[in-house]
């Protein structure tokens, strides 16, 4: 399944999809945020709030096919 599957489906409500993305991309987002400064102990947390937010809005994503 590619990842605009994944994103469509997380669209539709699928918790399974968003699991996935979030495990496909988690570490990217915790080196950015430990690029930014974020310090080791808060990554998690940091990274957490980054997922919730991106599922409050992942109804405005649009994909460039």
């Amino acid at each position: 399944m590619t990842e605009s599957d994944l994103i469509a489906r997380a669209q539709q409500g699928d918790k399974e999809a968003y699991t996935e993305l979030i495990r496909i991309h988690q570490r990217t987002v915790e080196k950015f945020a430990f690029q930014c400064g974020v310090h080791r102990n808060d990554l998690a947390d940091v990274s957490q709030e980054v997922f919730v937010k991106l599922y409050r809005f992942l109804h405005r994503f649009k994909q460039d096919l």
